[in-house]
């Protein structure tokens, strides 16, 4: 995946925040608006069953990158292979997107959706009334 992506990054690579991780940063972007304009967006495919129905996502430059913290203009990669186990998918690669675990049938879904509709929902929402005290 990585060696794709620098394949379409015609940015220049510069050193992660954290000299303890290898992370993979680009400089020169500008602002997180400009992400587009650098980076393609970026189908994963994730390997659920191996029967051909396994789900893929689609994640904008936004949902892969992070900010470098400190140098301006740069964002890291949020992906990063995990060697023969597959890959790790960062959380801010799940930002904006609905999770949905189904227990019952052992499946989770996923969903692009704005969650600050949710977070908004969960404002206006009653708290849950206390459990009853326990008789003495």
């Amino acid at each position: 995946m990585l060696q794709e992506l620098a394949t379409q990054v015609s940015l220049r690579r510069t050193n992660g925040p954290d000299p303890r991780y290898q992370d993979v940063c680009w400089g020169g972007v500008g602002r997180k608006s400009n992400l587009g304009n650098h980076f393609p967006t970026l189908s994963i495919q994730l390997q659920a069953h191996g029967d051909g129905d396994d789900p893929v996502i689609e994640m904008e430059p936004a949902a892969y990158l992070f900010e470098h913290g400190h140098e301006q203009g740069a964002f890291c990669l949020g992906l990063f292979d995990n060697g023969g186990s597959g890959s790790l998918i960062g959380g801010i690669s799940f930002r904006n997107m609905l999770v949905i675990y189904d227990t019952t049938r052992g499946r989770v879904g996923f969903k692009k959706t704005n969650c600050n509709d949710y977070q908004a929902e969960a404002v206006q929402m009653p708290s849950p009334s206390p459990p009853p005290a326990a008789p003495p």
